[in-house]
């Protein structure tokens, strides 16, 4: 190595002091904020005159936008003051409501600042009897369908289409992003040797992962300032401090990892045929680089469902290791396939033996992080085991793990069989295709843990 090179173990202890620094700050984690009923509920008939309805969630929440909305049946908004905490929402018509169909929209923040919205409708009837609230014999709601224009009033209502949509890309690039810039980082540092056209490939598509992750974070950022009252709100969102991060980690991964100065250094390689055995060497110019794959990493911490239960300082570091390792591997994986893809494509000899050998090594470290990592995270997450397949959010989870599995089978046949049959004869054409295709096969199960991933960050059990 170099002399003015960055040693990785220099790298890790900047990264760890960073983590520190983080874990130092005075911070309380939050449980997850739902939905936790309503009275009336969905679809109930409740007696005349009904003068207050409440809206519960499990944790605090903030009304946003439009708020917490009552309309008639005509889809025409009731008057109403809201009132009460955090974790119960009171709306007290300004005339108590008599008999007709009604709805109500409501529209808040959870800690994070992630947005949650939801509706419900009920029936006000001069001859309910039986209390408050009369559900049918067999606990199916007794109230008819709400007219089509409460309908449309209450799909009218909550967030606006376009922010839903944005959040969704956004969530999609950060994701994806962050993987293969991480994951393509690790490979260069650790098994990716080449000629210099391939290390600049590579640093190229790092360098496009890590402007992916910036324009993520800022469609976030632009939607958290134009759905939430003001900058202060914003300021203090978790999800606009991660967002912040994402912008400001992925342009230093593209303005930190310049090729030419980094480029260089030949090396011998056992049975080496066709490719000059250069490797990257990280010079003071990539600190840079190194710097925003840290935020991008540290940008996690502040972000997704995770992020908002367990201790915090539990929760950072399980979520780092899992992120890295997961990053590591997935990452790896992309990026070495198109690698072998653009070296046969372009007539080249692939060393596949060499490159699944060093890459073998990584993978299966980071396999072992993941698992471990991910089941803690689970632990940390889900208040039983039961949510894993009574939720939503857990079946997801149960989804990506069953994926993950897939993949892990594909890396272990990659390390078992075809590794050892390349290193026997490493000019075996045959086995250079199915080392391609196994890639291939790889790759397209992490491209949907990828999107799971992003789906899980969103998601709400």
């Amino acid at each position: 190595m170099q002399g003015n090179g960055t040693h990785p173990a220099r790298l890790l202890v900047a990264l760890l002091g960073a983590a520190l620094a983080v874990l130092l700050l005075p911070a309380q984690a939050s449980a997850h904020t739902e939905f936790d009923g309503s009275s009336p509920t969905d679809g109930a008939v409740v007696a005349a005159p009904l003068d207050r309805v409440v809206v519960s969630f499990t944790e605090p929440a903030t009304a946003s936008g439009d708020g917490i909305v009552l309309f008639d049946a005509d889809g025409a908004r009731v008057e109403a003051s809201l009132e009460g905490d955090e974790t119960d929402f009171v709306l007290v018509p300004v005339t108590p409501l008599g008999p007709g169909t009604y709805g109500v929209a409501w529209e808040v923040r959870a800690g994070d600042a992630h947005p949650i919205d939801g509706t419900f409708s009920f029936v006000v009837s001069p001859t309910a009897t039986g209390g408050p609230e009369t559900p049918s014999t067999d606990g199916s709601p007794t109230g008819t369908a709400p007219p089509a224009s409460l309908d449309e009033a209450l799909d009218a209502s909550g967030t606006s289409a376009w922010a839903g949509s944005v959040r969704a890309v956004s969530r999609v690039l950060v994701t994806a992003g962050a993987m293969l810039a991480l994951g393509g980082l690790a490979a260069l540092l650790t098994c990716i040797r080449g000629s210099e056209a391939d290390l600049r490939a590579v640093l190229t598509w790092v360098r496009a992962a890590g402007a992916t992750v910036a324009v993520g974070g800022a469609l976030r950022l632009w939607v958290l300032t134009t759905t939430m009252p003001g900058l202060a709100e914003v300021r203090e969102a978790p999800l606009a401090t991660a967002s912040v991060l994402r912008v400001a980690g992925g342009i230093a991964l593209v303005l930190g990892l310049p090729t030419t100065s980094l480029l260089g250094g030949r090396r011998g390689r056992r049975g080496a045929t066709t490719h000059a055995d250069h490797r990257w060497t990280r010079g003071w110019p990539s600190v840079l680089g190194f710097l925003g794959a840290g935020l991008v990493l540290i940008a996690f911490w502040f972000d997704g469902h995770t992020a908002s239960v367990g201790p915090v300082a539990l929760h950072v570091g399980i979520n780092a290791v899992h992120v890295a390792a997961g990053a590591a591997w997935s990452g790896g994986v992309l990026v070495i396939a198109a690698l072998l893809w653009r070296r046969h494509r372009r007539g080249e000899g692939e060393d596949g033996a060499w490159l699944v050998a060093r890459f073998s090594r990584l993978a299966g470290a980071a396999l072992a992080a993941v698992v471990l990592a991910g089941v803690a995270l689970a632990v940390v997450i889900l208040d039983s085991p039961s949510e894993l397949w009574s939720t939503a959010w857990g079946l997801l989870l149960l989804v990506k793990t069953a994926v993950v599995a897939v993949a892990a089978a594909l890396g272990a046949l990659m390390h078992l069989r075809l590794r050892p049959a390349l290193m026997r004869d490493p000019d075996d054409q045959a086995l250079a295709v199915r080392v391609r295709r196994s890639f291939a096969a790889e790759s397209a199960a992490f491209v949907a843990v990828i999107a799971l991933t992003a789906w899980l960050v969103g998601a709400m059990t």
